[in-house]
């Protein structure tokens, strides 16, 4: 997945450049990333594991960096993921331990998942206006 310049300034944060790759590094200049951020950490040094849900498969793109930016671990169920695989992500988190943080697109489709391997659940959706962004700060 690469993501653009125009999304980085959408999301006031450091755009790519040859020592800074999108999957590696993101600057947290927004409030709702900060949070995000300090959440993640408190719930999982607490030994606890959480599900991330958004609309956006962008928004869980860039929080699949962040994870990565700290390496936790994820597993993840958006609309690309094959329905015949669904149920053996959610069997491995759930039994097997498998990812710290659950990624799920609400638009992923199908029946109900039974997540009971998080203790935890963020929504997460970002505004692109900042002025959005500004009011939550």
């Amino acid at each position: 997945m690469h993501l653009s310049t125009k999304t980085f300034k959408q999301l006031h944060c450091t755009p790519p450049t040859p020592t800074n790759t999108p999957h590696t590094y993101i600057t947290l200049q927004t409030g709702k990333l900060v949070v995000l951020v300090h959440l993640l950490t408190r719930i999982i040094a607490s030994g606890e594991r959480v599900v991330v849900v958004s609309t956006s498969t962008q928004a869980l793109n860039i929080v699949a960096t962040i994870c990565n930016q700290h390496a936790w671990s994820t597993v993840r169920i958006d609309g690309a993921t094959d329905a015949t695989r669904r149920q053996d992500i959610v069997t491995a988190f759930n039994r097997c331990n498998v990812g710290q943080v659950f990624l799920l697109s609400t638009r992923a489709g199908g029946a109900g998942l039974n997540l009971i391997g998080a203790s935890r659940l963020i929504m997460v959706d970002f505004d692109w206006n900042p002025a959005c962004d500004l009011q939550g700060e």
